[in-house]
């Protein structure tokens, strides 16, 4: 199993770098707690929720519209909630949501 954080799992590249990047941007800014909340009015997307403010201003992976953003932060909601190997294991059967 990838320790927390390595997504080499994922086979598309720019999903995998989006992914690793919004794991480091949660990690920086000590925000599991806050991730695994419902983000409010506009979801992950385009809330603007300072705390998820925090988190998108920590994201160095630049390309994203609002509706890959959004899915990213929602993994990492997954994440939070039900545990890196439940993630894992979930992504490997085909199941992200």
């Amino acid at each position: 199993m990838a320790t927390p954080g390595n997504f080499s799992f994922v086979i598309t590249p720019a999903v995998r770098a989006m992914l690793e990047d919004a794991y480091q941007a949660v990690t920086k800014t000590e925000s599991w707690s806050i991730i695994g909340q419902d983000p409010g009015m506009g979801g992950f997307g385009i809330s603007i929720d300072e705390k998820i403010l925090k988190i998108r201003d920590a994201m160095e992976y630049k390309d994203h519209n609002s509706s890959s953003r959004g899915w990213t932060l929602r993994q990492m909601q997954i994440i939070a909630n039900r545990g890196w190997e439940n993630y894992v294991n979930r992504v490997e059967e085909g199941q992200t949501q």
